[in-house]
């Protein structure tokens, strides 16, 4: 549920949806077998009617904990307090904490994992700056829907936003949180100096005029593209000699195992080459005039490119990582993982380090997000930010 304003106080509550869809059939369950084990009916079953009730019970509060649990956040700026509850519809449980031991709203990304799968999401929390304390407040695998939730607390509560998501920290000011980003470098008197050009630059860079365009050639087959291609080949052919193998030796007919072999060998291997191809070939351009930023992005067997667009008067922030590893802004700057990934980056050979993922530029607005220069080195990075900057701000 959306977050409610009133005067004073946001109040937000959640639960129910996909949860109480997954709580009915054990509810229904465990009212069915409460129902025979009293007497209500009758059903075969090696169960006693003792052990009946002990599962029914438990099954009907299994459901009705997914259908009837909620979990609601109140902030009173009022009683300066933020209020946590837990129950089912009404609160059972209350933790109370004071608004005072917060001084910033954050938004951060985080890869969660579970057995199948893996997801992104970006939680929305109120952060001390010491680190000592930090309360989820939401969370969406939508960045712009946290944005605007992350805003629209900083604005209520009157402290600063820090996004970290992008690989870099942005700090931006309560007040300030729908300046462009030519005004707040107007305001502020900013003026940018290049740093020197990589030498090493990929980039094409043309000055038309007013207008600036940068085009970003392809990655082509480089050390981490090339491993996931080997690797596409090696998994597959694996599995294959391993499950496969011993079928056909014993004489079982699949239909032939050259159908067998491209079910489980040629088509994966034809999908994952496809888009590790299209990764080494797809090229970018990006225009910047005095009213728009503008991404083209141009894919393998796509005619045409896909178009993407900020207005310069929306346009609110262009940030580079300045990590090699993505996560290491990303996360608790006290734990063990931030600190193993600092010793990590510090210590690991150059070639290495080129395998991990690359964080890319980020121009983002309140509607839109702008991501592209994933397989240029940090130092270009750096140079191409200062130069959409200073384009800008003439």
């Amino acid at each position: 549920m959306d977050p409610q304003f009133n005067a004073g106080t946001i109040s937000k509550t959640s639960g129910g949806g996909v949860l109480f869809i997954f709580g009915i059939p054990f509810f229904l369950i465990g009212l069915f077998m409460l129902g025979a084990s009293l007497g209500f009916y009758h059903i075969d079953g090696d169960l006693t009617d003792f052990q009946g009730i002990i599962m029914g019970t438990f099954f009907t509060a299994f459901g009705a904990v997914f259908i009837l649990g909620r979990k609601g956040i109140i902030i009173d700026k009022t009683k300066k307090t933020v209020l946590i509850w837990y129950g089912l519809i009404f609160p059972f449980i209350r933790k109370e904490y004071s608004i005072e031991d917060f001084d910033r709203v954050s938004i951060v990304k985080e890869v969660r994992k579970n057995k199948n799968s893996s997801y992104t999401v970006f939680p929305v929390r109120l952060a001390s700056s010491t680190g000592s304390e930090n309360l989820n407040i939401e969370e969406s695998q939508d960045y712009q829907e946290s944005r605007e939730n992350a805003e629209n607390l900083a604005k209520f509560l009157k402290i600063p936003l820090v996004d970290v998501s992008s690989g870099d920290e942005v700090i931006r000011d309560h007040d300030k949180l729908d300046y462009s980003l030519k005004k707040i470098m107007a305001d502020s008197g900013e003026k940018i100096t290049l740093p020197s050009c990589p030498h090493d630059m990929k980039t094409i860079i043309k000055n038309q005029g007013s207008t600036l365009i940068l085009e970003i050639p392809p990655t082509g087959f480089n050390l981490a593209l090339k491993l996931q291609l080997v690797a596409s080949i090696i998994f597959p052919a694996i599995f294959f000699l391993m499950f496969l193998s011993p079928f056909n030796s014993s004489g079982i007919n699949f239909g032939g195992m050259t159908l067998v072999t491209g079910l489980f060998l040629g088509i994966p291997v034809s999908i994952i080459f496809y888009s590790v191809l299209s990764k080494a070939k797809s090229t970018s351009r990006i225009t910047l005039t005095r009213t728009v930023l503008r991404l083209e992005v141009k894919r393998l067997c796509k005619p045409k490119p896909t178009l993407s667009e900020i207005l310069l008067s929306k346009l609110e922030e262009i940030t580079c990582p300045s990590k090699a590893f993505p996560s290491a802004h990303t996360m608790n700057q006290n734990s063990p993982q931030h600190h193993l990934e600092q010793n990590m980056e510090q210590n690991l050979p150059e070639f290495i380090l080129k395998l991990l993922p690359s964080m890319p530029i980020s121009a983002r607005s309140d509607d839109e997000t702008l991501d592209f220069g994933h397989n240029l080195s940090l130092e270009e990075k750096k140079y191409l930010v200062a130069l959409i900057k200073k384009k800008i701000s003439e």
